[in-house]
């Protein structure tokens, strides 16, 4: 495992992505953080200050130090001759430990397989109703879960969309939309924030779940909004 000295970091945050999966963290920073230690092999990119550093961490115990210019936003490395304080001979000896942050210990997802899921078929009408339907929903917010960037939330957002139908077509297919509401309802519990372009599609649900002329359907879209209304508050 290896070390990253990171000198002169803006006290907020380090958005670490491991370019070989395409996970990214966020690791908050504390004051007197100065890097990462425990990282493993493979290629990265790290940002502070909205500067992006691309680095290559070879197998063994390495170390290598970087200087930030945040006010010219831009990463710059130094060489063990040109190391005047000693950062990488402090960091290999374990005396910088403190100030290291453990980025295998501390993101483990940043390791794990990207979950794969098959894409959601973007049709203009949904014609299908079916178990595979639904686990398209449960796919794609464990993919979310697994790496909450901007592509995997717009596919969550995209599935809502895709089950998004007039309520004449959803009073034919009853027992699915019963279904499917039970599972944005384990998405809201388990995390998803209410929200932005997930709303509208989630409120019309439970709207439209009222007009199908089912007792069951009305019930299960008071209590998809109940959980909702509870996330939004």
């Amino acid at each position: 495992m290896s070390y990253l000295i990171l000198r002169d970091l803006n006290k907020d945050y380090l958005i670490v992505k491991n370019l070989s999966n395409g996970n990214e963290v966020t690791l908050p920073l504390q004051g007197g953080d100065r890097g990462l230690k425990n990282v493993p092999a493979g290629e990265y990119e790290i940002k502070n200050a909205d500067t992006p550093l691309k680095v290559s961490v070879a197998s063994g115990r390495t170390a290598q130090v970087f200087l930030l210019n945040s006010m010219e936003k831009k990463w710059s490395r130094t060489l063990k001759e040109e190391d005047d304080f000693g950062y990488e001979s402090l960091a290999l000896s374990g005396a910088m430990d403190s100030k290291l942050i453990d980025l295998k210990n501390s993101a483990p997802s940043l390791f794990s397989s990207p979950v794969s899921f098959e894409p959601v078929k973007m049709s203009t009408e949904k014609t299908t109703w079916t178990d595979q339907d639904l686990r398209q929903v449960d796919n794609a917010w464990e993919a979310f879960k697994s790496d909450p960037n901007a592509a995997n939330s717009h596919q969550l957002v995209e599935v809502f969309r895709w089950n998004y139908v007039h309520d004449s077509v959803m009073a034919k297919h009853v027992d699915y939309y019963i279904r499917y509401c039970d599972k944005i309802i384990k998405i809201l519990k388990d995390g998803w924030p209410a929200g932005g372009g997930a709303d509208t599609y989630i409120k019309n649900l439970w709207e439209d779940m009222d007009d199908v002329n089912s007792d069951e359907a009305s019930a299960k879209g008071r209590e998809l909004r109940a959980v909702y209304d509870s996330i939004k508050r």
